[in-house]
């Protein structure tokens, strides 16, 4: 008996210093005061670098016709837009009247359709372009539009479309081309100026025929400047063979 009481004595000593150390840290009674739980917050994963890809990559993915030029610095500045365009012209050389169909307004669709049931389109398009050059700037709204201008032999003929990227293609709206648009366009901003001839036809419009003598002479000296040989043509839809109609949304 005698030895087991060391052995008590120590096992109460612990409990002693167990108890004062839990008193302690209770602060004399008081309560403590449940933690809150702190939500975490998920960190926002950021948006996915999307890689422009470049205009001779889409057109090999695309397998889009090689008589399309589209210069890498005057493309369109998305992915979707740039496959829109791609497609878009393609379908003029390649003579796929369907695709461009899905791609055009009511308005042009209906022009389309008629080019189409009257034989222009199969004469206008597919073999008879040798090229299209494509080049992409700013719409007189701000928006976005693309020159495209059609090589036939000899024949240059231009069309200016405004366009805007919907759902996950684009749409095309043609622009007014007043005649022999070809040979009036000049200039490195070959939009721009066109831009401005529009504005002048709509002055134009707007003004009395007694003051018109002013902007004919005006518009007179710009052509002359450009000298002859300028690539004007009298034929409105590309390789129209001298058809007075014109491509879809031709003014």
């Amino acid at each position: 008996m005698i030895n087991q009481i060391p052995r008590i004595s120590i096992s109460l000593l612990s409990f002693s210093i167990l108890l004062a150390s839990s008193s302690l840290l209770s602060g004399c009674g008081s309560e403590e005061e449940p933690v809150k739980e702190v939500k975490k917050v998920a960190p926002k994963k950021a948006a996915p670098v999307v890689k422009l890809m470049t205009i001779d990559e889409l057109m090999a993915e695309m397998e889009i016709d090689d008589r399309i030029y589209v210069p890498e610095e005057e493309a369109p500045v998305t992915n979707q837009a740039r496959r829109g365009v791609l497609t878009f012209f393609d379908s003029w050389v390649t003579g796929d009247h369907e695709t461009v169909m899905g791609m055009l307004g009511a308005a042009d669709g209906a022009e389309l359709k008629a080019m189409v049931e009257d034989g222009q389109w199969a004469s206008a398009t597919g073999d008879r372009i040798d090229a299209v050059y494509v080049t992409t700037g700013s719409s007189a709204e701000g928006g976005r539009c693309v020159l495209a201008i059609y090589e036939v032999g000899a024949i240059s003929q231009p069309q200016l479309w405004n366009y805007r990227e919907e759902g996950e293609g684009v749409r095309f709206e043609s622009v007014a081309t007043p005649p022999e648009m070809m040979g009036r366009l000049s200039g490195e901003d070959l939009i721009a100026a066109w831009w401005d001839i529009l504005a002048k036809e709509q002055l134009a419009w707007d003004v009395p025929d007694t003051d018109l003598s002013d902007l004919i002479i005006e518009d007179n000296d710009e052509t002359l400047a450009s000298g002859p040989g300028s690539g004007g043509s009298k034929k409105r839809s590309p390789g129209g063979g001298g058809s007075k109609k014109r491509s879809p949304g031709g003014r």
